[in-house]
């Protein structure tokens, strides 16, 4: 099923506290169920003491309770009439959620927003890592006939969490290492992200938390922080912590590898830049890895890039790009930040 996950128009999601139980307790050990404003264009937050203690069991208490049990003037629920939803299987951390046909009747505003609401809520649960959503059955598909992949928390809110952001759906082009850690492959990754993070500064983050599926290998150590991203002109400068200039673990990919991972990466994914300075802890005065001059600003570089994988070919057209959604889809690390830019 095809629904059209990208679109122009930026989704309000304004997280607002609304409380309707009670008493301190309840607030400090309830759950949260997020349900909308009246005019659909903002979340709001509900609390719930589920009976239920976990599991299946609890996440069908918490869908019951979005889809119409805290409907009132000022919040309703985002499931609008006649759409339903049921836990197909919760295994590993990965709750796979299924919409009946109602879900392809709905707007681009109103998905998000019950996406959003289901993917904030469920996770709450323990043994809720991430939600994957499929309609009638058929997997969930974007604008370009991928599959809408896991979703979590972060792929709908904002670095504070306390404030109303715009949220923008881009397709990004990413690069990581072939399995001999020589060449680059390219893994488009699909992403919503609250518009007042810069494209720049979700490209390197995605880098750091690394590729999705098993064939293609890490460029960047996963415990790398990113110090700042700046732009000016064309140029864009990436301050990362000293971690990066450490070997990637498990992975024998060259320091020249990873630096065009991050430039090519960033380059075609913004289209206004077209060089890249790397700093370590604030200077380019570096060798990475005792080898590679930081104190160059880099351009994009082809000669690298691999249409798919040399190693074992056995002659598949599967480049080893795995098709995915969200800030961090398929991964078990999200990426660190420490700048707000």
């Amino acid at each position: 099923m095809k629904k059209m996950a990208g679109f122009a128009a930026a989704v309000f999601l304004g997280l607002m506290l609304t409380g309707c139980q009670g008493t301190q307790k309840a607030e400090q050990s309830g759950y949260k169920v997020f349900c909308r404003n009246a005019e659909a264009t903002a979340l709001r937050e509900v609390q719930y003491e589920p009976e239920a203690e976990g599991g299946e069991k609890l996440v069908e208490e918490l869908l019951s309770a979005m889809e119409g049990t805290f409907n009132r003037n000022d919040y309703q629920s985002v499931f609008p009439e006649g759409l339903t939803a049921a836990v197909s299987t919760l295994k590993d951390g990965r709750l796979t959620i299924d919409f009946n046909d109602a879900y392809k009747q709905m707007d681009d505003t109103r998905e998000v927003l019950l996406r959003a609401a289901v993917v904030q809520t469920m996770t709450q649960i323990t043994d809720v890592r991430e939600v994957v959503f499929t309609v009638a059955g058929e997997a969930l598909l974007n604008s370009e006939n991928q599959a809408v992949g896991p979703m979590h928390a972060s792929s709908f809110i904002n670095s504070e969490g306390d404030s109303i952001n715009a949220y923008q759906y881009e397709a990004l082009p990413l690069y990581f290492g072939s399995r001999n850690g020589t060449s680059l492959i390219k893994q488009m990754r699909n992403v919503h992200y609250a518009s007042d993070d810069s494209l720049e500064k979700l490209v390197v983050g995605q880098l750091i938390a690394g590729p999705a599926g098993s064939k293609l290998t890490a460029v960047v150590p996963s415990d790398t922080v990113v110090r700042e991203i700046r732009t000016e002109g064309d140029l864009c400068t990436v301050n990362l912590s000293s971690e990066f200039n450490q070997a990637v673990a498990g992975s024998s990919v060259t320091p020249e590898v990873t630096v065009y991972a991050i430039v090519n990466s960033i380059c075609e994914s913004c289209e206004d830049i077209t060089k890249v300075q790397i700093q370590v802890e604030g200077s380019s005065d570096v060798l990475l890895r005792d080898t590679l001059d930081l104190s160059q600003v880099f351009s994009c570089n082809s000669s690298f890039i691999r249409e798919k994988d040399g190693e074992n070919d056995t002659g598949s057209s599967d480049n080893g790009a795995v098709p995915s959604v969200g800030v961090d889809p398929n991964l078990t690390k999200e990426a660190q930040t420490e700048s707000g830019t």
